[in-house]
Parts: C-alpha cells; sequence; structure tokens
C-alpha cells in the first residue's frame, strides 16, 4: 500500500484542496465514515476491494484540454468533446449486448435516470462534438460476479451519486453501457466535465472502488440476504488515513537510508583510494573517466523517445569517435580490465566488508527506529519485521567503476571534505527556532514586495529541460547516489514548482498516466487484448510513478515548512517564488533562512521608511506652527 501512494487530496463539500497535516486527518478526512456490524466475506486487501472472493475490477482513464506537457501540444475542448463522444459511440455498440434485443429507438446508453434514445444520444454526441468539454473519464467496472443488467445499472448509478456526495465532485453529465457479452458482466462510464471535477486523486480512485464494492455487496444482499459490510468499509477508510501517516514516516526513513549509503559510498572510495595508491597514471584516470562520462551520453540518448532522430544519431556518433579516440591516449591500454579487477577484489576485502558492516547496523537501527514510530502512530503490528526484511533485501556492497574513479582522481583531503559535507547535511529539515520565525512571518499584516526577477516562462522551462538534462546523465553514468546528483534533483524540483506556482496535482496524475501508458493500456482492455508496452517509448511501473509523485509531495511539504509554499502547496507570495528560484540548488534549511532574511530585511526597510517620512511631517508641522 506504502507503494501504491500518490499524491494527497482532501473533500470538504465541493472544494477540493491538497494538505499533509497528518495529526488533524481523522477530524478532517473528506471520507465519509461509518459504522455497522463486520462482514467477512468483504475484504481490502492493498488497493483491491474483494466481495465474496471476487476482485472489484476498475480501470479507468482520462484526457483534458489545455497544454500537454509530454506531448509539448495543446489540446482544445472540442478535441476532447470529439474523444467523448467516440467514447460513446464504441460503448454503444450492439454487439456488446446479447441478453436485449433491437430496438430501432432505444439505443444501448444509460443515463442516471433512464435507458437513452437514439435521437437523445445522437443530440448528445452532436453537442459534444460542438461545444466540447474541458475534460472526460472513462471507468470500466467489473465485480466478477454474475449479474443480471438491472442489477448492474443500479450498482453503477448508486456508485455514481455516492461518489458525487461524498468527494463533493459535481460532473457535467455522465453515460454508460452495460456489456453482457463477456463471462463477466461488466459496465463502461463515460463522464464529462470540469477539470477540477475529472482529475481524482488515487484515494479518491481507492473510494469509488469501496464504494463499487459496497453497491456489489448490497445487490448480493438483496439476493441472497448476505451481511452487512458497513464496518469493514469504515475499517478501510480508517487504513486509508494510516496510509497517509505511514507514507510521511516511511520518507523520512528513506532520506535517513539515502544518506547512510552516501556516507558508506564515501567510506568505500577513501579505503579504495588507500587500497589502490600510485598504481594508475593520474593522466590516465582522467581519460578514462572521460571515456565513462562519454559512455554514459550514448546510454541517456538511447533510452530517449526520438533515439534514432537525425541529431541524436549523430550525437551518438560523435560520441563513440569521441571514446575511441580517447582509448588511443590510454598510456595503458589495459586499464579498464585492472580496474575491474581491483574493485572486484576490493568489494572482497575485509576491510570493503567491515565498511559495509558498519553502515548496514546503522541503517537497521535506524530502521527499527522508524518502525516502532510508525507502529505508535498507527498502531499497526509487525511494521519492524516487514521494513528490515526490505532493507536486508538490497544488503549487498555496491561499489561502480564511477565510484572507484572519482576516488582515484581526487586526493584524500577532498574525500574527506566531500564526506563531511555529506554528514553535517543530515539535518536539512527547518529549525525550531527557523519554524518560530516563520510562524511570525505568517501572523505578520506586512505584505512582501517582488524584484521582478523571474525569467520568462520559456527560459524557466529551457532551464529546467538543462537541469533534467543534466540530472539524467549523472544517473546514466552511475552517479544516482552522488552528491552532485541529489542537488541537481533538488534544484530540478524546485524549478518545476516554480514553473508551475506550486505542486502541479493535476499535471503529476497526467504525467503519471502518460508514463505508465494508462491509455494503452484501457485500449488493450476494451479490445480485450493482452497489453503489449510500446517499443517507441518507455513505460514506468505504477510503482516507480507513484514514488515520483511521492517524493514531489514530501518536497513540497519542506518547502511548506519554510514558508516558501502555503498550506495549499502554493507560493506564499511572489517574493518567495523569486527566493526559490534564486537558491533552487540549497536545501530547506538554507532556503528558509533566505526567505526569513528576506522578510526581514524588507520589514525594516519598510519601518524606516515610514519613519523617514513620519520624522518629515512633524518638522513641517513644527514650520508652520512656528510662522
Amino acid at each position: 500500500m506504502f507503494n501504491k501512494f500518490n499524491s494527497i487530496q482532501e473533500s470538504q463539500g465541493k472544494a477540493q484542496r491538497l494538505h499533509l497535516d497528518f495529526k488533524k486527518q481523522k477530524e478532517n478526512s473528506g471520507i465519509k465514515k461509518t459504522s455497522s456490524s463486520l462482514n467477512t466475506t468483504i475484504k481490502i486487501q492493498g488497493t483491491k476491494a474483494i466481495v465474496n472472493g471476487k476482485t472489484i475490477v476498475v480501470k479507468t482513464s482520462f484526457n483534458q484540454s489545455g497544454y500537454n506537457k509530454n506531448t509539448g501540444k495543446v489540446v482544445t475542448k472540442n478535441q476532447i468533446g470529439m474523444h467523448s463522444a467516440n467514447n460513446i459511440d464504441y460503448i454503444n455498440r450492439e454487439d456488446r449486448n446479447k441478453d436485449i434485443e433491437e430496438d430501432s429507438d432505444l439505443s444501448n446508453i444509460y443515463d442516471g435516470e433512464k435507458q437513452l434514445s437514439n435521437e437523445e444520444l445522437k443530440n448528445i454526441k452532436e453537442e459534444l462534438a460542438q461545444d466540447g468539454t474541458p475534460a472526460f473519464r472513462r471507468i470500466i467496472v467489473s465485480t466478477g460476479h454474475e449479474m443480471s443488467r438491472d442489477e448492474m445499472i443500479d450498482i453503477v448509478r448508486n456508485t455514481m451519486q455516492r461518489f458525487q456526495e461524498e468527494t463533493g465532485k459535481s460532473f457535467d453529465d455522465y453515460h454508460f453501457a452495460v456489456h453482457t457479452n463477456t463471462d463477466n458482466v461488466h459496465a463502461h462510464i463515460n463522464i464529462n466535465g470540469s477539470k477540477s471535477a475529472i482529475n481524482w486523486s488515487n484515494e479518491q480512485l481507492q473510494m469509488f472502488k469501496i464504494i463499487s464494492a459496497e453497491e456489489t455487496k448490497k445487490a448480493l444482499d438483496e439476493r441472497d440476504s448476505s451481511h452487512n459490510i458497513d464496518r469493514q468499509i469504515e475499517r478501510e477508510n480508517n487504513h486509508l488515513i494510516n496510509i497517509r501517516i505511514n507514507t510521511n514516516i516511511r520518507e523520512e526513513l528513506a532520506q535517513e537510508i539515502k544518506r547512510e549509503k552516501q556516507l558508506e559510498n564515501m567510506d568505500l572510495k577513501i579505503s579504495f583510494s588507500e587500497f589502490c595508491k600510485d598504481m594508475f597514471d593520474k593522466k590516465d584516470l582522467e581519460t578514462l573517466n572521460e571515456i565513462q562520462k562519454a559512455q554514459g551520453k550514448i546510454s541517456f540518448i538511447e533510452r530517449q523517445e526520438d533515439n534514432l532522430s537525425a541529431e541524436n544519431v549523430e550525437k551518438t556518433r560523435y560520441f563513440n569517435a569521441k571514446i575511441e579516440s580517447l582509448r588511443e591516449n590510454l598510456s595503458d591500454k589495459d586499464i579498464e580490465a585492472k580496474l575491474d579487477t581491483l574493485i572486484s577484489k576490493f568489494s572482497e576485502s575485509n576491510e570493503a566488508k567491515s565498511i559495509h558492516q558498519e553502515h548496514t547496523d546503522e541503517r537497521l537501527q535506524l530502521t527499527k527506529h522508524y518502525a516502532n514510530k510508525l507502529e505508535k502512530e498507527t498502531g499497526w503490528t509487525g511494521q519492524e519485521e516487514k521494513l528490515l526484511e526490505k532493507e536486508l533485501q538490497s544488503n549487498s556492497i555496491k561499489f561502480t567503476k564511477n565510484s572507484a574513479l572519482d576516488s582515484l582522481i581526487k586526493d584524500t583531503d577532498s574525500l574527506t571534505k566531500e564526506r563531511d559535507q555529506i554528514k553535517n547535511t543530515k539535518h536539512e529539515d527547518v529549525s525550531e527556532s527557523q519554524a518560530s520565525e516563520i510562524a511570525k512571518m505568517q501572523e505578520s499584516s506586512f505584505k512582501r514586495l517582488p524584484n521582478n526577477s523571474l525569467p520568462d516562462d520559456e527560459s524557466l522551462k529551457n532551464i529546467g529541460q538543462r537541469i533534467a538534462n543534466q540530472r539524467n546523465i549523472l544517473k546514466s553514468e552511475g552517479n544516482e547516489e552522488s552528491e552532485a546528483f541529489r542537488v541537481k534533483q533538488r534544484e530540478f524540483m524546485n524549478l518545476k514548482m516554480v514553473e508551475n506556482g506550486g505542486l502541479d496535482i493535476a499535471g503529476l496524475q497526467a504525467w503519471k498516466d502518460y508514463a505508465t501508458d494508462q491509455e494503452g493500456k484501457l485500449k488493450a482492455s476494451l479490445e480485450g487484448k493482452e497489453y503489449v508496452k510500446p517499443n517507441n517509448r518507455n513505460v514506468l511501473s505504477e510503482e516507480s510513478a507513484d514514488q515520483f509523485i511521492k517524493n514531489n509531495v514530501f518536497h513540497a511539504e519542506q518547502l511548506q515548512k519554510a514558508g516558501i509554499l502555503d498550506k495549499e502547496f502554493k507560493f506564499k507570495d511572489e517574493r518567495a517564488r523569486e527566493i526559490l528560484f534564486q537558491y533552487r540548488d540549497e536545501d530547506f534549511k538554507t532556503i528558509a533562512q533566505h526567505n526569513i532574511n528576506d522578510f526581514k530585511q524588507q520589514l525594516q526597510s519598510f519601518k524606516q521608511e515610514n519613519k523617514f517620512e513620519d520624522n518629515h511631517n512633524m518638522k513641517q508641522n513644527a514650520s508652520r506652527m512656528k510662522q
């Protein structure tokens, strides 16, 4: 469930806002709770809702108008409307319904009240094509049970009504069809509406699934007098709240574990530099390092969607030629093989094993500490065993060629200084004294003025792309654990905040749908085919995409603590946006301090200007009185 965590949205009436105030979750959660007797025929396992041993299957995707950052194109309302109309045409097909006789007047489409006539359906499609719609969502619901058409119609209508009531979302309209041509009767739902109504968080998708499960169970209750499932739904809702707490604590642990791994890598570097002291020519090492970088850039290009474009083919040819030229300059032609052998020997040495064991013990202690914290705050048991199992799965020495080269090119003093820098950045979070200063800033009625120092939107986008490329190249070169990669990652995420005016939840969700190819998966499902990944692009797993979004939410929370973002993860003021851009490569604690200092300076200047004006007015009044 932790890996499935995505952005957190709270529903209050018709307003949708994002927050991560975990201590108030149980009071403010937008999830509607119920309480009644427990029925063991419904189970919630991770993100699965299982009724009487059958999994409720919900597949969905959405499209919206506006600028699509992934494709670089603008999609109009009319294009979205046409897409929606085409989808209605698809689900209206007569060959998908084997239980009803053909009726020339009635379509196979229903709305919230009735079955639509062919004339009514024609008017709806024409209106969508002409006027368009800001966004639309497609949903497939299958209960896994043998359901009649009427039962499935009731399940869809009741689910849609309850979902809108419990989330505050309001759709312009929705239409659905019930297909009976497969072993499992299922429904296709087509929803039109505003972007805010059609954009759903993972929590809301889970809520939709749970409501569908409850309505399925109600249908089965009426059929065979099954027991009530309300208490299980309540337990799942409480479980979702604890997931938020779980995510926050696990993210803190992940940050500590990452820092420990960086420290271990630095200790291995320092030890390896002694292990291979004076074995290689410094110039050869620097040349080999350049070869590694060129190979990393080739690897980066090969992973791009347009890797076969004329420009990228030429770049690949250039880097291959550069590698060959560099190898010609090596005085020791066997240096790569020798270095690989030494890395292998070093990794098996007692010194390397001792360093690894020391840091492994530290990580295990951290894991136990955060597991106890997690159990205390959620009441979940067995967390220590689960977290330790995850940590021990990757418990092996990882010392790359890039790390080896870095350790041999730099001197011991530089390596030690770099290690100390990583060690001292353990507490990047905002300090208590800073938090107190930021609280005073927020209570003050004084409003800061911007410096108008931000570049235009296009320049911001270009800077972000350049930083993203630098980060990806570092990753392709095997430097994902390096301080340089960490700084570039932080700089990239801060630039995205600046570019989007805060945390762009809708943009992240749209990115996830694209990155995990939800449209391709839905199309395969609609056609009854097995999904096959496209050859011309990378497709991320759900877990990887969710982890990326989770990292963005955590990052926004830290900027919120630094006084840069407000409770809805938008910028406090335009000056806060400028400060984040200016200090985008700094840690949260440093950004917070710059924010505090800027506020104090502006406030002091304001007071001095007013004091000067007051004194000036007093002198003028005194002069007039003398006259």
